[in-house]
């Protein structure tokens, strides 16, 4: 595994720690900085990265060495 692969696993597991904490705060309680456009817009780019390990893990999931 190459060092960019795990700092790009490690950068999604911390995005998916801090969804597990603000998710259920949002939904549950409506805090006001829910409501935040600020809020939104990292929500927003969260699920656009999470979009792109998809294509990410496509592309590097099966490895055949020396290719």
């Amino acid at each position: 595994m190459s060092a960019a692969k795990f700092y790009w696993d490690v950068l999604i597991i911390v995005l998916a720690i801090y969804n597990t904490v603000t998710i259920p705060i949002a939904v549950c309680f409506e805090p006001e900085w829910a409501k935040s456009s600020a809020y939104i817009g990292v929500d927003l780019l969260f699920n656009i990265i999470y979009i792109f390990d998809i294509a990410v893990n496509f592309r590097t999931t099966y490895y055949v060495e020396g290719i």
